[in-house]
């Protein structure tokens, strides 16, 4: 009986250590994650609005996150990782995400609206561009 008792115990224990999120184990803090991922989505729309072909342009690709890991001061790696350590707490994810949406609209909201300025859609893209990548 003795040792059934130890051995329930200890199962209640070792159930009991869920891994729990520490933000120091990322690479990269929420903040700095947050903002690389809304310009990757940024340059998501851009890429679909020129309608590239990526399997024709990765070059194009590659230094769109050049530029963006570059503004930031982030390796990919860094990114990498930490995207993948935040992906594996789905609640703090979600958080993350939250962020980057308030991102997007911060920077949605420092844009111009294109009605009011009297360009062609063209100046306008490089406007925008000089805009988001530049900041």
């Amino acid at each position: 009986m003795r040792i059934l008792t130890i051995l329930l115990i200890s199962f209640l224990i070792s159930c009991s250590n869920e891994i729990s999120f520490e933000q120091n184990k990322s690479t990269l803090d929420q903040t700095t994650l947050s903002k690389v991922l809304a310009d990757f989505h940024i340059m998501e729309v851009h890429i679909n609005q020129l309608e590239m072909n990526l399997a024709t342009n990765k070059d194009s690709l590659n230094v769109f996150k050049e530029m963006i890991f570059l503004k930031h001061n982030v390796s990919e790696e860094d990114f990498n990782q930490s995207l993948d350590y935040y992906s594996n707490f789905p609640n703090n994810y979600h958080q993350l995400y939250l962020q980057v949406k308030e991102n997007l609209l911060a920077i949605e909201l420092t844009l111009r609206d294109s009605n009011d300025i009297e360009m062609n859609s063209d100046s306008l893209m490089t406007i925008n561009k000089k805009r988001i990548f530049n900041e």
